[in-house]
């Protein structure tokens, strides 16, 4: 973090940030708590480099105590900082039950935290980028000159998923959010994109109706 601080001439004070975590640190501290603490470092540096507003997962995705999503309570949350700041970035793979302590989200955490903040905002688009441009055939980084997947159906998806692909999963339920945000809105579309961003070969999510 300090490197890429350092590297982004960046302002966000991460060593303070860091000296805090230290001292607050103590047995009674969630193991929950403390996991969560490399996505909220990672996000207030992106929101900084991107000129974003920094909004803290625990404050906008709320859990029940039964640890099921509160989507009703994180629909007004999402919507209420939204509006007030326009342009937020929202830590992966956490939130917080009613008396605001730490709840981590399962494998594939951060997936699930971009499908249900578009899932509650009602986006037209969510696109999920991974380490590989797309989805393919196989693991590019197991078979070679395996083939890119330019567009898939919901239900071809879900399939992939429950069969092991990794690049979004079923666990958790990140691929449910997606498919209840397609039922909200009739025409909604999503993409997996690469690291290269906007210029990545995409593979095209197509409607949950095929």
């Amino acid at each position: 973090y300090l490197k890429i601080k350092e590297e982004l001439d960046l302002k966000y004070d991460i060593e303070e940030a860091f000296n805090t975590l230290k001292a607050s640190l103590n047995k009674q501290m969630s193991i929950d708590s403390l996991a969560s603490k490399g996505e909220f470092f990672a996000a207030q540096l992106l929101a900084e480099y991107i000129g974003y507003t920094f909004v803290d997962a625990k404050d906008v995705l709320k859990f029940k105590y039964d640890s099921q999503i509160d989507y009703d309570a994180s629909q007004v949350l999402f919507s209420n900082a939204l509006e007030a700041h326009g342009k937020i970035v929202v830590p992966g793979f956490y939130g917080s039950y009613p008396n605001q302590s730490i709840h981590l989200l399962p494998r594939g955490g951060s997936d699930l935290t971009g499908s249900i903040s578009a899932r509650v905002l009602k986006a037209d688009l969510y696109e999920n980028w991974t380490d590989v441009n797309g989805i393919y055939t196989a693991s590019p980084s197991i078979i070679k000159d395996v083939t890119q997947i330019e567009e898939i159906t919901y239900r071809e998806l879900r399939e992939l998923s429950y069969r092991g692909a990794n690049v979004l999963h079923e666990e958790g339920g990140c691929i449910s959010s997606i498919v209840e945000l397609a039922l909200q809105g009739g025409s909604y579309s999503g993409g997996v994109l690469g690291n290269n961003g906007p210029t990545s070969p995409r593979s095209s999510i197509g409607s949950i109706l095929e």
